[in-house]
């Protein structure tokens, strides 16, 4: 697999609905899809529409899977505050081809080893979720996606 510190796409706005799986839900799901040149597809900040073609039944079985998969020490220092995303490349078969940290995140990550470990650490959940947890009728809807990691979204509830 590739360097998780490779590749990128500009970050795009969250949203929020008004229960809490939701809420995390969009706030965990920031890009959905990739259509023609542009690539993407953003997750909508309107607080009611679904994130491009995915059900919310859909979106939490992916969410399960990752969170599932991923191993952080919620005792390290300035964890709370920490938050990255990761693209995801997906394959037909659901399996991931290529997963990175966006570019955004590499100077941070060169600088702070804490960040580092925690950026890489969401980075190997989306290797070890693979195949994903989505509806293979909905491949265009999700053969790439950016996922937001953030412990902050996962301890509060």
């Amino acid at each position: 697999m590739a360097d998780p510190i490779r590749t990128p796409a500009p970050p795009t706005a969250d949203g929020a609905g008004t229960d809490p799986i939701t809420d995390l839900v969009r706030r965990t799901m920031t890009e959905l899809g990739g259509t023609g040149a542009t690539g993407d597809r953003g997750a909508g900040a309107d607080g009611g529409a679904e994130p491009a073609g995915l059900t919310l039944q859909e979106q939490q079985a992916l969410i399960a899977q990752l969170s599932g998969n991923w191993l952080i020490d919620p005792g390290a220092p300035g964890i709370a505050g920490y938050s990255v995303e990761i693209r995801i490349d997906v394959d037909p078969d659901r399996k991931v081809r290529e997963a990175r940290v966006l570019d955004r995140h590499v100077p941070r990550m060169r600088r702070d080893p804490a960040f580092r470990a925690f950026a890489e650490s969401a980075w190997r959940a989306v290797l070890k979720s693979s195949p994903l947890a989505l509806p293979p009728a909905k491949y265009e809807s999700w053969k790439q996606i950016t996922v937001t990691f953030s412990p902050e979204d996962m301890f509060e509830r």
